[in-house]
């Protein structure tokens, strides 16, 4: 199973455009190692009303993103950082809805 094409399922099934995670998986060419991140470009066209894009954000223009459109989004994290990964360092892809204080 793949962390990106996980959260294009809920970013999908949250715009009402309910998708099966397989497929998901097929169409950006998921395999044993996870999907590469540019893959998600590919929803632009199979998906025409979806609109996918990256970008490399500061946080203070992530908490913007999220503030201004009221929409979750997909972000990328290296899980070395993250304390409940210890002793493992991968990238890894995250929903993000908002932000606490």
């Amino acid at each position: 199973m793949s962390c990106l094409a996980a959260c294009s399922k809920m970013l999908l099934d949250f715009t009402g455009n309910i998708t099966a995670e397989k497929a998901l998986r097929d169409l950006l060419h998921t395999d044993a190692f996870g999907t590469v991140v540019m893959n998600i470009l590919v929803l632009n066209t199979a998906l025409p009303e979806t609109k996918t894009a990256i970008h490399r954000w500061p946080l203070s223009q992530l908490q913007n993103y999220l503030i201004t459109k009221q929409r979750p989004c997909i972000v990328t994290v290296k899980t070395g950082l993250l304390p409940h990964w210890k002793g493992q360092d991968c990238a890894h892809a995250l929903v993000v809805h908002g932000f606490g204080d």
